[in-house]
């Protein structure tokens, strides 16, 4: 899904029974879903990173 090309960022949301990270790069939303919240706070990290974004998410969970 094509969004603004604002900066990039990683959000981790719990809907419909499954934990969701959000990707937003270069304008482009990619989601990958999972079960066991841990699995998705790793991704979400492992994305950060690659992306040189901080660690923790801002506190209104919009990192």
């Amino acid at each position: 899904m094509k969004m603004d090309d604002g900066p990039a960022r990683v959000s981790v949301v719990y809907f419909g029974g499954q934990w969701i990270v959000q990707i937003v790069e270069q304008g482009q939303l990619s989601k990958r879903e999972f079960e066991i919240e841990q699995d998705a706070k790793n991704c979400a990290a492992d994305h950060r990173t690659r992306l040189r974004l901080p660690a923790d998410p801002p506190a209104d969970g919009g990192g």
